[in-house]
């Protein structure tokens, strides 16, 4: 690989990442309206929801300023949303849902330790220790699905919940049959950007 392409490379990681992080607060800030009408019974946690999202689309629109006071400030960025869906999860379960809170807080978990590995790992540990996680999240996400799936048929025999155990499951087995390795293939940015070089890279010629 030549400088130039490294160089290039560098660049659309950036922007993918920028576009992440902008994905990670719109949700976040769809989730604060979502919960506005709860404010006056759980006012911090509502508010808590809002500063996350606030916080994360200002990292997004100043990302390589926060970089160089916070490094792998897109692992606090997963950390913030992890701890927002435990959060809806807690407010959904005070109103007396069962399954959603149990879920959102599998995905919680599962943001909150992405979050950790990418903000306390190295550059050179990272892609060992996102491996070594995916691994363990993919058996919880069996685990989970094998208990959930128990209790529903010990309860209400909801067929969503047997449907949503089936992809956990699905995914868990995937994930372990690739032994934790990322998927090569871009995901819709990647593409957009490839169609982008390819028009910029045609027009030069």
């Amino acid at each position: 690989m030549t400088v130039t392409d490294q160089s290039h490379n560098e660049r659309r990681k950036a922007i993918l990442e920028k576009i992440a992080e902008f994905g990670i607060g719109l949700t976040l800030l769809s989730k604060g309206w979502e919960y506005v009408e709860e404010f006056e019974r759980f006012p911090l946690w509502v508010a808590f929801i809002f500063a996350a999202a606030v916080l994360v689309i200002a990292g997004a629109l100043f990302h390589e300023r926060l970089e160089r006071k916070i490094k792998n400030s897109t692992g606090l960025f997963h950390i913030l949303e992890g701890v927002v869906e435990i959060v809806c999860g807690a407010i959904l379960l005070d109103k007396g849902k069962r399954w959603l809170p149990m879920f959102l807080a599998l995905i919680g978990f599962v943001y909150l330790s992405v979050g950790l590995v990418r903000f306390l790992t190295k550059a050179e540990n990272r892609e060992r220790a996102e491996r070594r996680l995916r691994m363990y999240q993919a058996a919880a996400f069996i685990i989970f699905a094998a208990a959930t799936a128990v209790f529903n048929t010990m309860s209400d025999r909801e067929p969503m919940v047997y449907l949503v155990d089936g992809v956990l499951v699905a995914v868990g087995i995937f994930i372990l049959t690739r032994k934790g390795k990322r998927l090569k293939k871009p995901g819709l940015a990647g593409k957009v950007l490839d169609r982008l070089d390819k028009k910029k890279t045609g027009s030069k010629e």
